[in-house]
């Protein structure tokens, strides 16, 4: 039985597409131009991202203001009794107005080698928290006083090497921090604060205290005993030369004239004889002259 010419299209009749759904119907058509639109935002999004990179990496480069700051001693070898003095200091250059505050601190524990710890902080344009202090562990800060002017931060620390204190090498550690707030503002953000934060060491090396030399003892000496000068003799004086006289040659005594019996001649016979008795006298005298000289005339021969 031959089939019913409807029913064979049926059969040889390709089956048709199901019909669209209403949301995809209803999507609009996509166009050349609105694809390069978009590619074109995604694009000026990237490059600008970028700028905003490039500008918050160069302002914290311009941020970068104070130094790595430097910590010394003095002197860097020491015995038991020296004193020690450490320096830790830190600089601050203008940034042009792009800050608009700066601080510095530091921060150390000097080794407990040292003793009879004292510090002071000052700067030029800085104040510092705290002027001074004592002991081994130090922590003080403080702001420049003018971020457009150049300023410096400074501590001074002094110590003494205790007697205990073993021989060998000592290192001291002093971290110095110094920052900036900036009033750069990228995308509407604050810019980054700039960071300078790091420690130094410096050594001092311990060696042991000289041996005192012991000073020599001098013996006492005895003071010379004192001697009594004798008192200078008062000189003679020597008496002059008298012009020496010969003795006197001695006179014989007259000898004793008699008187004759007066035979009536008054004074006439009185004078006579009383020459006579002169005359006498007289002879005697050259007799005994005559003697003398005989007598030195026989010694000298």
């Amino acid at each position: 039985m031959n089939a019913s010419p409807s029913r064979r299209l049926s059969r040889v009749t390709p089956p048709q597409p199901a019909a669209p759904s209403a949301a995809l119907a209803a999507a609009p058509s996509r166009s050349p131009r609105a694809s390069r639109a978009r590619r074109g935002v995604t694009r000026l999004a990237i490059v600008t991202g970028l700028v905003a990179l490039a500008l918050l990496a160069g302002s914290s480069s311009a941020l970068a203001d104070w130094d790595a700051g430097s910590v010394s001693a003095d002197p860097t070898e020491a015995s038991p009794g020296d004193v020690v003095t450490f320096t830790a200091t830190i600089a601050w250059t203008p940034d042009g107005g792009i800050s608009s505050s700066a601080s510095a601190s530091f921060d150390a524990t000097i080794p407990a080698q040292f003793t009879g710890v004292s510090w002071s902080c000052s700067g030029t344009n800085f104040t510092c928290d705290t002027a001074a202090g004592s002991g081994n562990s130090i922590s003080v800060g403080g702001l420049v006083d003018d971020i457009s002017a150049a300023a410096s931060a400074t501590l001074v620390v002094t110590a003494t090497v205790a007697d205990d204190a073993a021989e060998g090498p000592v290192a001291t550690q002093i971290c110095i921090a110094g920052s900036s707030v900036g009033d750069l503002f990228v995308n509407g953000a604050r810019a980054l604060p700039n960071l300078q934060d790091g420690c130094s060491s410096t050594t001092v090396t311990i060696t042991a205290a000289p041996t005192p030399t012991p000073e020599p003892t001098l013996a006492p000496t005895e003071e010379p005993a004192e001697t009594a000068t004798a008192e200078p003799t008062p000189a003679t004086p020597i008496a002059e030369p008298t012009e020496t006289t010969a003795p006197p040659v001695p006179t014989p005594a007259p000898a004793p004239v008699t008187q004759l019996p007066s035979t009536g001649s008054g004074d006439s016979s009185s004078g006579l004889r009383a020459i006579t008795m002169n005359g006498l006298t007289a002879l005697l005298a050259l007799a005994a002259f005559a003697v003398a000289g005989l007598r030195l005339r026989h010694k000298r021969g």
